[in-house]
């Protein structure tokens, strides 16, 4: 029983300590890129997302002005309203949403961004320890 909490002891101090020394503090400027680049990142997204019910509102609305026009529905129709309320005798088109995911923080292009950034601006994301030895 000893040997084995031993063991287990020696080993959390051999992982726990190289993970310390593993550790980065993050310099400001790293946090305040990041913080810049998220906000960035989920206004783009909300864009994209908020563009995808915009262009069904305009499409919807398009298409019965045009109807009007023809005379195909009457000119009292109120064609604002049912391209808002998402009416079934418009056609929508099928766009994926799932597209604007590209923005969002935390993908795979976003992790891209910020490290292009940190390389225009010359921005470490450690800070630097000075281990004197003693």
């Amino acid at each position: 029983m000893k040997i084995s909490i031993s063991i287990s002891i020696g080993l959390f101090l051999l992982f726990g300590l190289n993970q310390s020394l593993l550790a980065c503090e993050l310099t400001n400027e790293y946090k305040e890129l990041k913080w810049e680049l998220v906000k960035s990142a989920r206004e783009a997204t909300s864009e994209c997302e908020h563009s995808i019910v915009n262009v069904n509102f305009w499409y919807a609305l398009s298409q019965c002005v045009t109807k009007q026009h023809e005379g195909k529905i009457s000119k009292g129709f109120n064609c604002s309203r049912e391209a808002s309320h998402n009416s079934k005798d418009f056609i929508k088109h099928e766009i994926d949403p799932t597209y604007c995911d590209t923005f969002k923080p935390g993908s795979r292009i976003f992790g891209g961004i910020l490290e292009e950034a940190m390389l225009r601006r010359g921005i470490k994301k450690c800070k630097k320890h000075n281990k004197a030895v003693k």
